[in-house]
């Protein structure tokens, strides 16, 4: 899909609609466009159960969000459309959230851990070098919050975090002569070389 899209070839192609196998994506545009409506949509969703003052509706509310964007993905066959992906991500988040809430630290170490989870689970699971990399830097987040928590330690916690980011651009660097037979994996590593500096 990659490629076709790339060259500029349609998706209906016999050739092409073979190694396709029903999957579909969208145009840039229609991507955020659909990626808006999704958001707006986990938002209204949440706001509901909110109303309907169901226990952990965070909670209740993101195993709504994922399993309608695991249905997108598995039965529609949608790929990198946006809607799927705002689905998974606000689903995520908002189990992480109630998580965090549910333990009072909902601004600490706790919250930074929770959200590098969530994103890099979604991040796997659409293939999106985006979400890996926001994961990647709020991991970096967490590391620079334990550290600092822990006022007499011998490393500063800006160091600890900057050595992280480095450390994983250079992982991602090396990796990067690696073949891979997917496109986002390349992706994800170009992304990690250039964000994590």
């Amino acid at each position: 899909m990659v490629v076709a899209s790339r060259l500029g070839i349609r998706g209906d192609a016999p050739w092409l609609a073979d190694r396709i196998g029903g999957w579909t994506t969208v145009t840039l545009i229609t991507r955020c466009a659909l990626f808006a409506l999704g958001v707006v949509a986990a938002g209204m969703t949440a706001a509901v159960f909110n109303v309907l003052q169901i226990p952990h509706f965070l909670f209740v509310s993101g195993l709504v969000l994922v399993a309608v964007a695991e249905w997108l993905l598995r039965n529609r066959r949608l790929f990198g459309a946006g809607i799927e992906e705002a689905l998974e991500v606000a689903g995520l988040l908002l189990i992480a959230f109630d998580i965090v809430d549910g333990t009072g630290d909902a601004q600490g170490i706790r919250a930074s851990l929770m959200l590098a989870v969530a994103l890099i689970l979604a991040g796997t699971r659409l293939l999106n070098p985006l979400l890996i990399t926001l994961a990647a830097l709020a991991l970096s987040v967490t590391i620079d919050l334990t550290i600092a928590a822990d006022r007499p330690v011998a490393v500063p916690a800006a160091i600890a975090a900057c050595v992280f980011c480095f450390s994983a651009a250079a992982m991602a660097l090396a990796l990067g002569r690696l073949q891979f037979r997917r496109p986002s994996y390349d992706r994800v590593l170009d992304w990690l070389v250039v964000a994590m500096p």
